[in-house]
C-alpha cells in the first residue's frame, strides 16, 4: 500500500555528491588521461573554491601580505622565500584534500606545509631553486644576476642584442618546463605519501610527460584566465589564483588515484 504520510507536493530531494577521501582511494603510477581532462582539473578546481570562496579569498589576501612583507627583508626574506615556496604550496594542496572530507577551506592552511613534512618540501625547494639558478645564469649569464641583485643596468646589456637575449630566454624555458613538470605534483606526492624529495620529483615528472596534451590545454585556459583576471583592477585574481593551487590537487587524484579493486 502507497504510504499516504507521503507529502504529493513536496518537492524531490536530489541527493548530494558522495565527499571523496582521497585516502580511500588507491594510489598507483601516473595514468595518462584524454586532452579533455585539462579543463576539467580547472572545473573541479572551481567547484573547490566555489565551496569555500571566502577561506580561499583571505587566505590569498593575506597571504599576498604575507609574502611581499617577507620579501622586503633584505636578503634574508628572500632567501627565505626561495626556501618555501613548495611549503606554501603544500598547505593549500593539503586544505583541498581536507575539503574534499568535507571541511571548509580555512587560513591555517596555508602554514600547514610547515607541520606536514617541512624538512622535505625545504629541500624541495631548495632543489628547484638552485637549478633554475643555474639554467637561468647559463643561459642569460650577467643580465640574470643583474635583474636578481639589481645591479648594473639590465635593459642596457639586453638592449646591445635583443634577439640574442630572446633566444637565451626562449632555450631558458625549454630548459626550465622539465624542471618545474618535476615539482608540479612533488608536494602532494611528498604530504600524502611520504615520499622522498627526488622520488617526488620524478613521480611528478612523469605524471606531467604523460599527459602533456591535457597540460597544454590547461596552460592555455589558464593563460586566457590570467589575462582577463587583469581586466577588474586584478580583482579577478582572488578566483584565479586560488583555482591554480586548487587545480594541482584536482589533477594529482585524477592522475595518481584511483578506485580500488
Amino acid at each position: 500500500m502507497e504510504n499516504l504520510s507521503t507529502n504529493p507536493y513536496q518537492a524531490p530531494e536530489a541527493e548530494l555528491d558522495p565527499v571523496i577521501d582521497p585516502q580511500n582511494l588507491a594510489f598507483g603510477d601516473p595514468q595518462k588521461k584524454p586532452v579533455g581532462h585539462g579543463w576539467q582539473w580547472i572545473k573541479d578546481a572551481f567547484a573547490l573554491f566555489k565551496h569555500s570562496p571566502g577561506g580561499w579569498i583571505i587566505t590569498m589576501l593575506i597571504g599576498l601580505v604575507l609574502f611581499v612583507a617577507i620579501s622586503l627583508i633584505p636578503i634574508i626574506g628572500g632567501l627565505f622565500m626561495m626556501l618555501t615556496t613548495y611549503v606554501w604550496a603544500a598547505g593549500l594542496v593539503h586544505g583541498c584534500g581536507e575539503q574534499e572530507k568535507g571541511n571548509k577551506f580555512k587560513l591555517s592552511y596555508l602554514f600547514a606545509g610547515f607541520k606536514l613534512a617541512p624538512g622535505k618540501l625545504i629541500g624541495l625547494s631548495f632543489v628547484i631553486s638552485i637549478v633554475s639558478a643555474v639554467i637561468m645564469i647559463a643561459c642569460v649569464g650577467s643580465v640574470y644576476m643583474d635583474l636578481i641583485t639589481g645591479a648594473g643596468n639590465p635593459d642596457a646589456i639586453i638592449g646591445q642584442d635583443p634577439l640574442k637575449f630572446a633566444l637565451s630566454m626562449l632555450i631558458g624555458f625549454a630548459l626550465y618546463l622539465p624542471l618545474m613538470m618535476a615539482g608540479w605534483f612533488a608536494p602532494a606526492l611528498i604530504i600524502f605519501h611520504q615520499f622522498s624529495i627526488f622520488k617526488a620529483m620524478k613521480a611528478s615528472f612523469s605524471g606531467c610527460l604523460r599527459n602533456i596534451m591535457p597540460f597544454l590545454v590547461y596552460g592555455i585556459i589558464f593563460f586566457v584566465f590570467f589575462i582577463l583576471a587583469i581586466i577588474p583592477i586584478g580583482l579577478g585574481y582572488l578566483i584565479v589564483m586560488p583555482m591554480m593551487y586548487a587545480s594541482m590537487y584536482t589533477a594529482y587524484k585524477d592522475i595518481y588515484l584511483r578506485q580500488g579493486e
